[in-house]
């Protein structure tokens, strides 16, 4: 379910040195081994917040300019908070649970399901792992969204 920290990084620097932009890494309690990845491969690259409390998220995503990151509740308040989003999803249905009435990119596994009803979808398969989603795929994508927003 999870994009690999070094991918973020790599987009993180992406965003750093072509648009000029500074990222900021929310990680969530509870989880030491993905906090010492992602303080490792973004050192230098982004500030990391170890937790914040849902008030200090909400300001944060109302202040970016874009959001990027894995399907999770932080990608749906950025969206309700108007932000522009790049989302990666792996076994959920994008097109179930993509940002709604906002700019945004999805990045998928291609993963095929079967609608069951209302919100409920049934995974077959996928043609890749969230993984395998190469770096440059999502940076094309932030690219994409911020020429559009440059356009306006």
């Amino acid at each position: 379910m999870r994009w690999p920290a070094a991918k973020f990084a790599e987009t993180a620097r992406w965003l750093r040195d072509t648009c000029g932009m500074a990222s900021l890494v929310n990680l969530g309690p509870r989880d030491e081994e993905l906090a010492r990845e992602v303080h490792r491969e973004m050192k230098g690259i982004s500030a990391i917040a170890d937790s914040l409390d849902a008030r200090q998220l909400i300001a944060l995503a109302a202040g970016a300019s874009i959001f990027v990151g894995n399907d999770s509740g932080p990608a749906h308040i950025a969206a309700a908070a108007g932000k522009r989003c790049v989302v990666i999803f792996g076994a959920t249905n994008p097109a179930m649970w993509h940002p709604w009435q906002v700019e945004h990119r999805v990045v998928s596994t291609s993963a095929e399901f079967r609608a069951v009803r209302g919100d409920k979808s049934v995974f077959i398969r996928s043609q890749r792992t969230i993984a395998e989603i190469p770096a440059e795929e999502v940076i094309h994508a932030c690219a994409e969204l911020l020429s559009e927003g440059a356009k306006r």
